[in-house]
Formats: C-alpha cells, structure tokens, sequence
C-alpha cells in the first residue's frame, strides 16, 4: 500500500441492511476498511451499510457498500428526497424519504408497497446515504 493510499483509508462499521428479508438494519457489525478520495474527510459516527436484495434499486444494488453520515434534522427540508436511515416503531431502515404536508413518506422504490406517511415525532434521524464507496460490477 502507498503513502498516500494509507492516509484515505478509513475503517468503519459495516452494518448488513436485509432489504429482502425483513426490511431492516442488522444490530451486529464488523468493522472494515476502505479507500476513499483524499478530499473526503467523514464524519466520526459515520458507518456503511452492506445492501442485500434489490429493494433500493436503482440507486443501491444488492451488495453495494453506501457510506452513511450522521445529520441533525430539524425540519425535514435536510433530508428530503434522499435516502435516510431511520429508527420506526422500533424497526432501523433506509430508504428514500419525501416531505408531503410537513410529515415523512416513506417511499416505495419497488411499486409493489405503498408509500407511508408518518408522524414527524415517530421517526428517530440516524443518518443520510452520502457516497457509494464499494459495488461490484458483476
């Protein structure tokens, strides 16, 4: 490894996101390293989720690795239109969150769900997608 690949990696938190399964965020995590450009510089709390199934598609694929930032939300203007890991009713997703009337959707990438909307106060903010640092092109 070079000098200047050393100082880009980063070791992280790699959480597992079932998408085809039961729709959440595995609790347990392994840890990892990866390479990012040498302006990136991420946050601490920062994390990466592996994607399994094809739910997020087309803008995860199944074993994408998508970095994911801590954020303060206030409003909900911060995260609109992007994909968010959340905590609701108990249950740690991500998916793509939309502002309609002031409260969250929920929105299905598939078709085959309906979009939810939920109460601004039920969902608990944990973080927004910021990079795709890892596909595999097979």
């Amino acid at each position: 490894m070079n000098e200047e690949s050393a100082e880009n990696k980063h070791t992280f938190r790699v959480y597992v996101l079932d998408t085809a399964g039961n729709g959440g965020i595995i609790d347990e995590y392994e840890e990892a390293d990866f390479i990012v450009s040498s302006d990136f510089k991420p946050e601490k709390e920062s994390f990466v989720l592996e994607i399994i199934g094809n739910y997020l598609e087309p803008e995860l694929k199944h074993k994408d690795k998508a970095l994911v930032q801590r954020i303060a939300v206030k409003e909900g203007k911060e995260v609109n239109n992007r994909i968010i890991v959340f905590e609701y009713k108990g249950k740690k997703m991500a998916r793509r969150l939309k502002y309609k009337s002031g409260n969250p959707v929920v929105e299905s990438f598939t078709g085959y769900d309906k979009d939810i909307e939920i109460e601004k106060e039920e969902i608990k903010y944990l973080g927004v997608v910021t990079k795709l640092i890892e596909r595999i092109l097979f």
